[in-house]
Formats: C-alpha cells, sequence, structure tokens
C-alpha cells in the first residue's frame, strides 16, 4: 500500500504526528491489538468506526481498559473502567504501540481541533514502553 512506505509502524525513532494521523494511527493500533487496549482519555465520544474495531477485539478475548473522566456512551465496549475525576492525561496504548498527546477520543476533537501526539513503538522503544505501561 502507498500510504505504508510513509508510516513509522517500523521506526525507530520517536514519530511526531498531528491530528488525522493520530485517528489513523488509534485505529491501526486497536485493529492490530492481540491481547489489550488501554484508551486513557478525560472525554470520550467513540465514532462508528472506531466502536466497530473495539466490538471486534473485543470479540477476539482481546482485554479493552478505560481510564476516563466524564461517563460516555458505548462504555460497555469495555473489559475495565475506571472513573478519574482528576484525569487529563490522554494515552491510547496496545500490547505494542503506545500514543502519547492531546486529544481525547472524541470525534469532535478528530475532526475539528488541531491536535499533535508523539506515536512509539515497544519494539524500538522498550524503555519508554515500559515506563508508560507502568504508569
Amino acid at each position: 500500500m502507498f500510504i505504508d512506505r510513509f508510516l513509522p509502524f517500523q521506526s525507530s525513532e520517536l514519530s511526531f504526528i498531528t491530528t488525522s494521523a493520530i485517528e489513523f494511527y488509534i485505529e491501526k493500533m486497536f485493529e492490530n491489538a492481540k491481547k489489550k487496549i488501554i484508551i486513557i482519555s478525560p472525554y470520550i465520544k467513540i465514532n462508528l468506526r472506531i466502536y466497530d474495531i473495539l466490538q471486534n477485539r473485543k470479540n477476539n478475548n482481546v482485554d479493552i481498559t478505560i481510564v476516563y473522566r466524564e461517563e460516555f456512551e458505548h462504555a460497555n465496549i469495555a473489559t475495565n473502567l475506571f472513573k478519574r475525576k482528576n484525569l487529563h492525561a490522554k494515552c491510547f496504548f496496545t500490547e505494542n504501540a503506545a500514543i502519547i498527546g492531546s486529544m481525547n477520543l472524541y470525534d469532535y476533537s478528530q475532526i475539528n481541533n488541531d491536535e499533535m501526539a508523539i506515536y512509539l513503538t515497544k519494539i524500538n522503544n522498550e524503555k519508554l514502553y515500559n515506563d508508560i505501561s507502568k504508569e
């Protein structure tokens, strides 16, 4: 696929990504998850595409943990839910990769906001990945 040549899924560097790439990487990370998906986002409004991906992963026994601040629709997609009243962090995490950035998992953010994030893989950034995992 043409776009695959430009994606740092195999990169040895941290990758800076912006709004549309964040959405794309989240989808790809979630689609490729075999064991776990962790979503940390204060505000959540899951769009249909992400919901379908998460439902598919849940049906394939992927553990889905969501840490949130405000109640949200489709919370039943999660295997584990944790409410944190002071949550401000945004992180999307699987057994292979992580995104840490400014974007909530909220469809408005994906369409209207200028967002930024750092994408990294476990294989190429193991220490940082493990630090994120511990947190």
